[in-house]
């Protein structure tokens, strides 16, 4: 199966009062969220990971990398170090963009293409089946909200 994620900043301590994310403190926070992703990530699946995995130290994000599952692909977002540091983290692959199918995947969306936004601020968090769309989409993080863009127009 392939699943799609963005925005998890683990290790960053601002994002919990930034996002209103419901946690008492980022140890607790990078908890929930690996437990959450391998709950419905399997060992064998692919997760595409649209940017900003990670604000901590090189070695934590190590850590966290090897506690979850699937093939891990980052489309690296502004809060990601270079293609080479994100792959000696321990990403499977790493990207500035890259398209999938029909799907166009970044961390910055563009205005007047349909985009999904996959940020993981809308608590109810999981990994989300990766869509195949009839037509073009693009799927990005970064806003740290869910919405659809059609034709410039949002739907929340």
């Amino acid at each position: 199966m392939k699943w799609i994620t963005a925005d998890t900043h683990f290790g960053h301590n601002n994002v919990i009062e930034y996002s209103n994310r419901p946690f008492d403190s980022v140890e607790e926070m990078d908890a929930e969220l690996i437990c959450r992703w391998n709950r419905v990530v399997g060992e064998h699946d692919t997760i595409y990971h649209l940017g900003d995995f990670a604000l901590t130290t090189k070695k934590r994000k190590i850590e966290i990398l090897k506690q979850l599952n699937g093939y891990k692909i980052l489309i690296r977002g502004n809060h990601d170090k270079t293609i080479s540091h994100c792959e000696s983290i321990g990403f499977d692959e790493v990207h500035d963009s890259l398209i999938v199918g029909n799907c166009l995947l970044k961390h910055v969306g563009f205005k007047y293409i349909p985009v999904l936004n996959v940020g993981v601020d809308n608590w109810d968090y999981y990994p989300i089946p990766l869509p195949t769309p009839d037509s073009f989409l693009m799927l990005c993080g970064h806003s740290h909200r869910a919405f659809f863009l059609r034709c410039g127009a949002y739907l929340e």
